[in-house]
C-alpha cells in the first residue's frame, strides 16, 4: 500500500557542576542573557589570525560585536529572529556538504575540501564564509556546507545516541547488531565551548529555525534534547535493511509496522533521508532543572541539565505507537497536516515540542513524534553526495 509521508521522503560527559538551587524561568532567562555578552574578565584573546568580530547572520554581511556594558545586562530576546544565535557565526566549526573549491582571497591559500572535511569560520560574507580547514583555507559559499549545531546554540541538550548506544528498537525488539551499538563517531573536543561535545551539523537556514524553537521553550523552562541532526547515509541504509530483514522474521514487530496505511517505509527511509541532507533533527523536550555559565574559548555560554518529559514512547521506536497523527498525512506538501488529527496518545510534552517546531518554520512527520524538518532549506540543499560521507572531526 502507498505511504502518503514517510521518515525520509528524500528523494555532557560535558560536566555539569551541582546547582544548590533550581533557578526557575526567570534566573533561566538571566542566566543565558548573561552568556550573552562577552565578558572581558573570563573571554580570552582569539589566537592570531582570528577575528575579533562576531556576525551572526550570513546573510547580513560582517557586523561587529558592541563593547558590553559594565552596568546593564541585555535581555534575552524570546525568539531569535533573522538568523541570531547564542553565540556569533564567527569561530564556529562547519562541515563540507559538497566537493568545495575554497576561493584564494587575502590571507588564505585557496584549496579544495572533500565532503565532511571540517573547517572553522573566521569571517563572514553576506552568504559566503571565509574559513580556515585543516589544509586549506579561502572563501566558500554557505550554502554548500553544514553548520555545527552547538557552536551556536550552546543552551540544547545534544545527545547522539546513534553515536554513543544506538536506541532503535520496533514494538521494544532490538534491531540486531544496531541496538545498542555506536553507528558513527561524532563526539570530539569543542574547541569554541572548550568541552567535549557531539558534533550536530545542519544546513545554516535549520539552525536558525531550531534558535526560534529553543528560544521559545527556554521561555516556558524548557530546552530541546537533540539526539541526531545528520546521519551518514551507509548508517541509514543499514538501519533500513535491518528492520526489513527484522520485519520478516518476527510477526510482532510486523505486526507493530503495518495496518491503517502505514508500513514499514514510514518509519525508516530505505534509501536516503532529509538527514542526509542536514535538514531534518530527531529531538525530545526536557524541563530545565538546572543551569551552569561556562567559559568557552572567546565567550561565555549556558548549559542547561534538564529531565525529559514522558513521550508517548521512546525516541527512536519504529512502530505505530509512535505516530504523531492518527493516520497517514502527507506533511511535505499542502496544508492538511495542520487540521489532522493527532494521535490521541501523543503527550502533552509531545505536543508542546510539535508546536515550538511549528511555530520556527519545521514540520512534522506523520510516522515520528521526534522528528522534525526544514521542507524550504530542503530545496536549496546541495544534492550532489546526499551523505554518503562520514564527518572527519576536528582533532581525529
Amino acid at each position: 500500500m502507498a505511504v502518503l509521508d514517510c521518515e525520509g521522503a528524500a528523494g555532557a560527559e560535558a560536566l555539569r557542576p551541582p546547582v544548590r538551587r533550581d533557578r526557575g524561568r526567570s534566573g533561566l532567562i538571566a542566566a543565558i542573557a548573561v552568556s550573552l555578552l562577552v565578558v572581558a574578565g573570563c573571554a580570552t584573546t582569539p589566537p592570531a589570525g582570528r577575528p575579533s568580530s562576531a556576525p551572526t547572520d550570513p546573510t547580513a554581511g560582517v557586523t561587529t560585536t558592541p563593547t558590553p556594558s559594565t552596568t546593564s545586562t541585555p535581555e534575552l530576546k524570546p525568539t531569535a529572529p533573522s538568523g541570531e544565535f547564542e553565540l556569533p557565526v564567527v569561530g564556529s566549526v562547519g562541515f563540507a556538504a559538497v566537493p568545495i573549491t575554497l576561493r584564494k582571497v587575502s590571507g588564505t591559500t585557496g584549496g579544495r575540501l572533500a565532503p565532511g572535511d571540517w573547517f572553522t569560520i573566521t569571517a563572514v560574507k553576506g552568504s559566503d564564509w571565509i574559513v580556515v580547514g585543516e589544509h586549506s583555507s579561502g572563501r566558500l559559499k554557505s550554502s554548500l556546507t553544514l553548520i555545527n549545531l552547538p557552536d551556536l546554540i550552546p543552551s540544547i541538550v545534544y545527545t547522539n545516541s546513534n553515536s554513543k548506544a544506538s536506541v532503535f528498537r520496533s514494538s521494544a525488539v532490538a534491531l540486531p547488531g544496531i541496538t545498542g551499538k555506536r553507528l558513527y563517531q561524532a563526539r570530539g573536543f569543542n574547541d569554541k565551548l572548550q568541552q567535549r561535545e557531539y558534533f550536530m551539523p545542519v544546513r545554516f537556514p535549520v539552525a536558525q529555525r531550531i534558535q526560534v524553537a529553543q528560544s521559545e521553550a527556554l521561555d516556558h523552562g524548557q530546552s530541546l534534547v537533540i539526539y541526531e541532526a545528520f546521519r551518514p547515509a551507509d548508517v541509514q541504509h543499514e538501519v533500513g535493511a535491518t528492520l526489513t530483514r527484522l520485519a520478516h522474521d518476527n510477526a510482532t514487530v510486523r505486526s507493530g509496522l503495518t495496518g491503517g496505511g502505514w508500513g514499514l517505509s514510514s518509519f525508516i527511509a530505505l534509501n536516503l533521508s532529509n538527514h542526509q541532507l542536514g535538514v531534518a533533527i530527531d529531538a525530545t523536550l526536557g524541563k530545565v532543572t538546572d543551569t551552569t555559565i561556562r567559559n568557552g574559548r572567546d565567550y561565555r555560554y549556558t548549559e542547561v541539565t534538564v529531565t525529559e518529559l514522558p513521550m508517548q514512547t521512546p525516541i527512536h521506536e519504529l512502530s505505530r505507537a509512535s505516530t504523531s497523527y492518527a493516520y497517514p498525512v502527507r506533511t511535505k506538501t499542502g496544508d492538511a497536516w495542520r487540521t489532522a488529527p493527532l494521535n490521541p496518545k501523543m503527550t502533552s510534552a509531545a505536543k508542546k515540542l510539535r508546536r515550538y517546531a511549528i511555530d520556527a518554520g519545521l514540520r512534522p512527520i506523520s510516522s515520528e513524534w521526534w522528528h522534525f524538518e526544514d521542507i524550504e532549506a530542503r530545496a536549496g540543499a546541495p544534492m550532489q553526495t546526499l551523505g554518503r560521507f562520514r564527518l572527519k572531526l576536528p582533532g581525529s
